[in-house]
Protein backbone atom coordinates (compact mmCIF):
# COMPACT_ATOMS: atom_id res chain seq x y z
CA UNK A 1 0.00 0.00 0.00
CA UNK A 2 1.40 3.40 -0.94
CA UNK A 3 1.22 6.50 1.20
CA UNK A 4 -1.37 9.09 0.17
CA UNK A 5 -0.04 11.91 -1.97
CA UNK A 6 -0.18 15.15 0.09
CA UNK A 7 -0.85 17.12 -3.12
CA UNK A 8 -4.14 15.22 -3.51
CA UNK A 9 -5.07 15.93 0.09
CA UNK A 10 -4.43 19.65 -0.33
CA UNK A 11 -6.28 20.09 -3.63
CA UNK A 12 -8.83 17.27 -3.49
CA UNK A 13 -7.75 15.97 -6.93
CA UNK A 14 -5.17 13.60 -8.31
CA UNK A 15 -1.77 15.23 -8.90
CA UNK A 16 -0.97 15.96 -12.54
CA UNK A 17 2.29 16.18 -14.37
CA UNK A 18 3.83 19.58 -13.72
CA UNK A 19 2.21 19.98 -10.30
CA UNK A 20 4.62 21.36 -7.74
CA UNK A 21 5.67 18.94 -5.03
CA UNK A 22 3.84 19.35 -1.75
CA UNK A 23 6.98 20.54 0.00
CA UNK A 24 7.37 23.33 -2.55
CA UNK A 25 3.78 24.42 -1.96
CA UNK A 26 4.49 24.68 1.76
CA UNK A 27 7.64 26.65 1.02
CA UNK A 28 5.66 29.04 -1.19
CA UNK A 29 3.15 29.58 1.62
CA UNK A 30 6.04 30.38 3.98
CA UNK A 31 7.43 32.89 1.47
CA UNK A 32 4.02 34.56 1.14
CA UNK A 33 3.63 34.78 4.92
CA UNK A 34 7.20 36.09 5.33
CA UNK A 35 6.55 38.76 2.67
CA UNK A 36 3.27 39.71 4.34
CA UNK A 37 5.00 39.99 7.73
CA UNK A 38 7.79 42.16 6.24
CA UNK A 39 5.19 44.40 4.63
CA UNK A 40 3.18 44.64 7.85
CA UNK A 41 6.26 45.55 9.90
CA UNK A 42 7.33 48.19 7.36
CA UNK A 43 3.77 49.53 7.23
CA UNK A 44 3.66 49.57 11.04
CA UNK A 45 6.89 51.59 11.13
CA UNK A 46 5.60 54.13 8.62
CA UNK A 47 2.22 54.21 10.33
CA UNK A 48 3.93 54.69 13.68
CA UNK A 49 5.81 57.73 12.40
CA UNK A 50 2.62 59.11 10.84
CA UNK A 51 0.74 58.38 14.07
CA UNK A 52 3.21 60.62 15.88
CA UNK A 53 2.49 63.32 13.26
CA UNK A 54 -1.25 62.70 13.71
CA UNK A 55 -0.92 62.80 17.50
CA UNK A 56 1.10 66.04 17.56
CA UNK A 57 -1.33 67.71 15.16
CA UNK A 58 -4.27 66.48 17.26
CA UNK A 59 -2.76 67.91 20.44
CA UNK A 60 -1.97 71.23 18.75
CA UNK A 61 -5.49 71.49 17.34
CA UNK A 62 -7.38 70.37 20.46
CA UNK A 63 -5.23 71.73 23.26
CA UNK A 64 -3.53 74.63 21.50
CA UNK A 65 -6.48 75.92 19.47
CA UNK A 66 -9.33 74.53 21.58
CA UNK A 67 -10.81 72.54 18.71
CA UNK A 68 -13.14 69.65 19.58
CA UNK A 69 -11.66 66.13 19.65
CA UNK A 70 -13.86 65.18 16.70
CA UNK A 71 -12.77 68.09 14.46
CA UNK A 72 -9.13 67.90 15.51
CA UNK A 73 -9.01 64.16 14.85
CA UNK A 74 -10.62 64.58 11.42
CA UNK A 75 -7.93 67.02 10.33
CA UNK A 76 -4.90 65.35 11.93
CA UNK A 77 -5.89 61.83 10.86
CA UNK A 78 -6.56 62.82 7.24
CA UNK A 79 -3.11 64.40 6.91
CA UNK A 80 -1.43 61.39 8.54
CA UNK A 81 -3.41 58.82 6.51
CA UNK A 82 -2.55 60.43 3.18
CA UNK A 83 1.11 60.59 4.11
CA UNK A 84 1.20 56.98 5.34
CA UNK A 85 -0.55 55.61 2.24
CA UNK A 86 1.64 57.51 -0.22
CA UNK A 87 4.86 56.34 1.44
CA UNK A 88 3.59 52.76 1.94
CA UNK A 89 2.29 52.40 -1.62
CA UNK A 90 5.66 53.41 -3.05
CA UNK A 91 8.07 51.72 -0.65
CA UNK A 92 6.22 48.87 1.10
CA UNK A 93 3.81 47.65 -1.58
CA UNK A 94 6.10 48.80 -4.42
CA UNK A 95 3.34 50.55 -6.33
CA UNK A 96 3.52 54.00 -7.78
CA UNK A 97 3.26 55.73 -11.08
CA UNK A 98 0.26 57.44 -12.59
CA UNK A 99 -2.31 55.20 -10.90
CA UNK A 100 -1.18 56.24 -7.43
CA UNK A 101 -3.32 59.40 -7.45
CA UNK A 102 -6.51 57.41 -8.10
CA UNK A 103 -5.59 54.86 -5.46
CA UNK A 104 -4.81 57.62 -2.98
CA UNK A 105 -8.23 59.17 -3.66
CA UNK A 106 -9.92 55.81 -3.04
CA UNK A 107 -7.87 55.20 0.13
CA UNK A 108 -8.61 58.67 1.48
CA UNK A 109 -12.32 58.13 0.83
CA UNK A 110 -12.18 54.86 2.78
CA UNK A 111 -10.08 56.56 5.44
CA UNK A 112 -12.52 59.46 5.70
CA UNK A 113 -15.22 56.99 6.70
CA UNK A 114 -12.89 55.32 9.21
CA UNK A 115 -11.75 58.68 10.57
CA UNK A 116 -15.36 59.81 10.96
CA UNK A 117 -16.14 56.63 12.87
CA UNK A 118 -12.99 56.91 15.01
CA UNK A 119 -13.58 60.61 15.62
CA UNK A 120 -17.13 59.88 16.72
CA UNK A 121 -15.80 57.20 19.11
CA UNK A 122 -13.21 59.70 20.40
CA UNK A 123 -15.93 62.28 20.87
CA UNK A 124 -17.82 59.76 23.03
CA UNK A 125 -14.75 58.50 24.90
CA UNK A 126 -13.16 61.82 25.85
CA UNK A 127 -16.05 63.13 28.01
CA UNK A 128 -16.44 59.70 29.60
CA UNK A 129 -12.69 59.48 30.36
CA UNK A 130 -12.73 63.02 31.76
CA UNK A 131 -14.64 61.63 34.75
CA UNK A 132 -11.31 60.05 35.79
CA UNK A 133 -8.71 62.39 34.31
CA UNK A 134 -8.14 65.81 32.82
CA UNK A 135 -8.96 66.61 29.18
CA UNK A 136 -5.37 66.32 27.88
CA UNK A 137 -5.00 62.82 29.31
CA UNK A 138 -8.48 61.84 28.12
CA UNK A 139 -7.67 62.91 24.54
CA UNK A 140 -4.37 60.99 24.64
CA UNK A 141 -5.92 57.80 26.05
CA UNK A 142 -8.86 57.89 23.62
CA UNK A 143 -6.44 58.17 20.69
CA UNK A 144 -4.33 55.28 22.01
CA UNK A 145 -7.41 53.08 22.46
CA UNK A 146 -8.69 53.48 18.89
CA UNK A 147 -5.32 53.21 17.13
CA UNK A 148 -4.76 49.40 16.99
CA UNK A 149 -8.07 48.68 15.25
CA UNK A 150 -7.46 51.45 12.74
CA UNK A 151 -3.90 50.31 12.00
CA UNK A 152 -4.91 46.73 11.19
CA UNK A 153 -7.79 47.90 9.03
CA UNK A 154 -5.60 50.47 7.26
CA UNK A 155 -2.94 47.85 6.51
CA UNK A 156 -5.47 45.49 4.94
CA UNK A 157 -7.21 48.16 2.88
CA UNK A 158 -3.94 49.92 1.99
CA UNK A 159 -2.38 46.68 0.75
CA UNK A 160 -5.43 45.72 -1.30
CA UNK A 161 -5.74 49.24 -2.70
CA UNK A 162 -2.05 49.53 -3.64
CA UNK A 163 -1.66 46.02 -5.04
CA UNK A 164 -5.05 45.03 -6.42
CA UNK A 165 -7.23 48.04 -7.17
CA UNK A 166 -7.33 48.88 -10.87
CA UNK A 167 -7.94 52.60 -11.21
Amino acid sequence: MTAPDPRREASGREPREGDAPAAAEGHHDEQVLARLLRQFLAFAGISGACWVLDFVLLLILTLGFGMSALAGNLISSTIAAGTAFTISARYVFKRGGGMLAGKLAFYLTYNALMILAASWVMGQLVPWLMAWMGRPHAVVLAKILITPVLMLSNFAVGKLTAERLKI
